[in-house]
């Protein structure tokens, strides 16, 4: 039934949601690590900061807001699919 094939798909479009915010977790992961290394990349007092550190601090703020948005859209997803299959299963 269409039913069925359209709950494959939702599922599907779910473990690639959950892949893609394993990958971006993973990313945060290694630039903390950079940031845990060398702390000094964090110190907005430094005038004398590198490119390189400029660079560790854009791609942070850029991934964490990639995941925290992800986050988001998954939360909506999740709801979205609580409030449609799971609570008609429950009641």
């Amino acid at each position: 039934s269409s039913s069925a094939a359209s709950d494959v798909y939702k599922r599907q479009i779910f473990l690639l949601q959950i892949s893609k915010f394993h990958q971006l977790g993973t990313e945060l992961k290694k630039i903390m690590q950079e940031i845990e290394e060398t702390p000094s990349i964090i110190n907005s007092k430094d005038k004398q900061q590198s490119q390189w550190s400029k660079n560790v601090k854009e791609k942070l703020i850029e991934i964490s807001t990639n995941c925290l948005e992800h986050e988001k859209t998954m939360n909506l997803n999740f709801r979205k699919f609580y409030d449609e299959e799971v609570k008609r299963i429950l009641e």
